[in-house]
């Protein structure tokens, strides 16, 4: 009796099992790349809160994640911590003071963390806001301007 295993009919009864294999296989690769990636994610993510960052925003206090603040390179704060400058913080707390207008800061953190810009209610409200946004990212400016030209004419 001949061994089925090398029979010409053999590699053609296991093509269905083989190309399921194969297709196991590459979506068990694609589940771990998704994995490694969300990993490495998290990693960075986890590095980025455990430095957290106090400010005193006119009197004001906030703490936040370095990563929150530094979501756009080239914003004031993304300048301000890239380490290219000393800063000076409070001997008490180690937090960062900064002379701008602490309760609309606010809404500036609110779009670095969500990345959603929660529109003012006043046009008093709109334009302290506008002069607030030099610490923020050129798209929340963008975003703020168009949606604020019905409130400040």
């Amino acid at each position: 009796m001949a061994d089925e295993t090398h029979s010409p009919e053999a590699p053609r009864a296991c093509a269905p099992c083989h190309a399921g294999v194969l297709a196991l296989r590459r979506a068990l690769d694609a589940e771990r790349r998704a994995f490694e990636a969300s990993k490495d994610q998290v990693v960075h993510d986890l590095s980025a809160v455990r430095r957290r960052i106090k400010l005193n925003i006119g009197g004001t206090r906030y703490e936040t994640s370095a990563a929150t603040l530094t979501r756009y390179e080239n914003s004031y704060f993304g300048v301000l911590l890239s380490g290219r400058f000393e800063l000076e913080r409070d001997e008490e707390d180690g937090s960062i003071f900064l002379d701008r207008n602490g309760a609309i800061f606010g809404t500036v953190l609110e779009f670095l963390r969500t990345g959603v810009a929660r529109m003012p209610d006043t046009a008093s409200e709109a334009l302290a806001l506008l002069t607030e946004l030099r610490c923020a990212p050129k798209a929340v400016c963008v975003c703020v301007r168009v949606n604020l030209g019905s409130l400040i004419g």
